[in-house]
């Protein structure tokens, strides 16, 4: 019997992360060597993996804390 695998992915599209709601706070901790690490890497490679998100309202991140506050810090520079 052949088991069918469905894909319960609702959507991809491109969104406006400066809107995007903190959903955990500082759950982990990222040292100041991986954070400078994820902001070199962002600016040389650019945006490679999504927000997960969950709408409801608003736009709350499941999984993107370090990438937001990191795209955050770049734009102030």
């Amino acid at each position: 019997m052949e088991t069918k695998i469905q894909s319960k992915i609702l959507k991809t599209e491109q969104i406006d992360w400066k809107k995007l709601e903190w959903l955990q706070g500082n759950l982990k901790e990222l040292s100041k060597e991986s954070f400078n690490k994820l902001k070199t890497s962002i600016v040389k490679n650019g945006f490679l993996m999504p927000f997960h998100v969950w709408e409801n309202g608003k736009t709350w991140i499941l999984d993107g804390h370090h990438r937001k506050r990191a795209l955050e810090e770049l734009q102030k520079d």
